[in-house]
Parts: C-alpha cells; structure tokens; sequence
C-alpha cells in the first residue's frame, strides 16, 4: 500500500503511462483493467482518469488578475460571482495581492452635504452613509469638517424615553414656576430639569 502511494506521487503529468491510462479509460476499459495493463496503482489511476470539475473559468481568472490590488475583495467577489473567501483563496494559489487602499474616495455633491447637513443629529451616521452609499467612516470624516455632530438627541436618539413634546412641555411648567415633583403629578416619574432642553 505504501508503495503505491508513492508510485501515485511520483507520476508527474505527461508521464506516457499516465497518457496510456487516460486513453485506455477513454476507450471504455474499467480502472481496475487499466491499472493492470499498465501496471500503475489503482490510485494513480483514478486521479489521473477523474474528471475535475473547475471552479474557475479563464475569463474569472483573468478578471481576478485584472483587478486585484486596485479593486475590493467584495467587489471582485462579486464580479466573478464567487464568495469573498473563494477569491481570497484563488488569490493566494495564484500569488496575488489583494491588498488594496481606496486611493480616490467618492467626491461629495452639493446633494450630499445638504442631505448629511439635513440628517445630521436626526439620523444614525450609519443610516446617512447607507443612503449616501458610502463608508461610514467617510460620513463621519466630512461631518468633522463641516463641525457637525452625528450624535442623536432627542426622540430620535435609540435612548429616547420621553418624546420632543414630552421635554417641552416639562420646560415651560417649569418657567412657569412648577416644581420637578408638582409636574410629574405623582402619577410617574417624571424627570424634569431646566437644564435638560429637547433638541430637534
């Protein structure tokens, strides 16, 4: 047994018995027969007589040649319809490189700052460059230099408990001269500062 996985590692592709077993299973002889006439293993057969299925056709190699280093693992992924971790994969058999720094990044339109601009503190960063179709990290950037904040305040903020009309309300009882405890009426409680301002 030992010998004939080494006889099976030692034939190399070309080897005539190798070209005779692929001709006499293509003629209809079973493996069993042609590792007999051949004198070859029955492993060194099969592996030379299976058919491969290729993952990869040369138009996909060729694309994946074309962009790797200037394009994304995801983009590429889906280019050749493959999964990120496929291409990743066909990459490093082939020597490649998919390391690749976005060098040129989206230029922002008028359209664009007026909506972040808009959106800003009303919705998520993460929700301005889903709609913008950008990073978020190059969402929060361009609001840093436009001196915006991106963070949520009042009942739109994921932490909101009482509604913008709820803290209005809370502010002008207390203008007028009502206590934290007279406006939450003991029936709940209520926080009331005149410090805490609803911000829409």
């Amino acid at each position: 047994m030992k010998n004939q996985s080494n006889e099976a590692l030692t034939i190399k592709i070309g080897d005539p018995q190798l070209e005779k077993a692929k001709k006499l299973y293509e003629l209809g002889k079973t493996v069993e027969e042609v590792a007999a006439t051949t004198g070859l293993s029955l492993m060194a057969v099969k592996g030379a007589t299976t058919q491969k299925n290729k993952l990869w056709n040369d138009d996909e190699i060729s694309l994946l040649n074309s962009l790797a280093g200037k394009a994304s693992t995801d983009y590429i992924a889906s280019k050749v319809k493959k999964t990120k971790r496929q291409v990743q994969h066909k990459a490093q058999r082939l020597g490649l490189s998919l390391a690749f720094i976005n060098r040129k990044p989206k230029s922002w339109t008028t359209t664009d700052v007026r909506y972040l601009k808009t959106n800003a503190g009303v919705i998520s960063g993460v929700q301005i460059a889903r709609h913008l179709d950008r990073p978020v990290e190059n969402v929060y950037r361009k609001a840093h230099l436009l001196n915006l904040s991106l963070h949520v305040l009042g009942e739109n903020s994921h932490a909101a408990t009482y509604s913008n009309e709820d803290i209005e309300l809370c502010r002008a009882l207390f203008d007028a001269g009502l206590k934290a405890p007279t406006i939450a009426d003991g029936n709940e409680p209520f926080f009331c500062s005149p410090s805490y301002q609803a911000r829409t």
